[in-house]
């Protein structure tokens, strides 16, 4: 079991990220600014350029329940590479959506030399954290939509308070491996690993995954 210090649950926010972030659809693959919502944080990734031994990632992000900066988390093909707060500069920004000008971000990062990178924009207040937008970088093929045989797969089936903080629970699994994988569980900007490790019957008899484990987390 994995705990969280306490939080309403009226204003958590889970987001799950297994494996391969982009294969759950949740993740846009152009650098365009997701639209704004209430109480949902949003931006842009404007570069994704990997130069000098580093990656290095600029764009912007904002909540608008803020105008402070907001914590933005990066991940190269599901695996979280650093962290950054979109404090930076953007007169661009603050003319559009007129919410303050802090909310650029410019970061070099420790990350492979190829591959996809995605921003998430971390949630304050009401709401939930939220996808940026992703961008492949180095010598990569331009990427495609995965097929539904290698799509990872997972739910969260009960989220509920406890003395010592938040419990929750699901399961998870990834066709192109009988391993069980990671899941990142978020509450506004703490995160925390788990290993989705536990024997699920019910989910390998419905998703018919044979000898791939359909593992349970909490």
């Amino acid at each position: 079991m994995s705990h969280i210090s306490p939080i309403s649950l009226r204003t958590i926010a889970v987001v799950v990220i297994v494996s391969v972030i982009g294969s759950l659809g949740l993740i846009r693959s152009d650098a365009e600014a997701a639209g704004p919502s209430p109480h949902i944080p949003f931006g842009a990734l404007d570069k994704a350029d990997f130069n000098s031994g580093k990656l290095r990632v600029a764009g912007w992000a904002m909540d608008p329940d803020t105008a402070d900066p907001v914590k933005v988390h990066f991940y190269v093909d599901g695996v979280l590479v650093g962290s950054t707060n979109a404090r930076r500069s953007r007169l661009d920004v603050a003319a559009r959506h007129r919410n303050g000008a802090r909310h650029g971000f410019d970061k070099r990062l420790e990350a492979p030399r190829s591959g996809t990178v995605c921003a998430w924009a971390i949630n304050v207040g009401e709401g939930h954290n939220r996808p940026v937008a992703c961008r492949p970088y180095g010598k990569v093929e331009r990427p495609t939509p995965p097929s539904n045989n290698h799509r990872v797969k997972g739910t969260i089936d009960a989220v509920r308070g406890t003395k010592r903080g938040v419990r929750v629970s699901g399961w998870a699994f990834d066709l192109d491996t009988k391993r069980s994988i990671n899941v990142h569980v978020y509450a506004g900007a703490k995160v925390v690993g788990v290993r989705a490790d536990g024997v699920r019957d019910d989910v390998a008899r419905v998703h018919h995954v044979g000898g791939v484990m359909a593992s349970a987390w909490r």
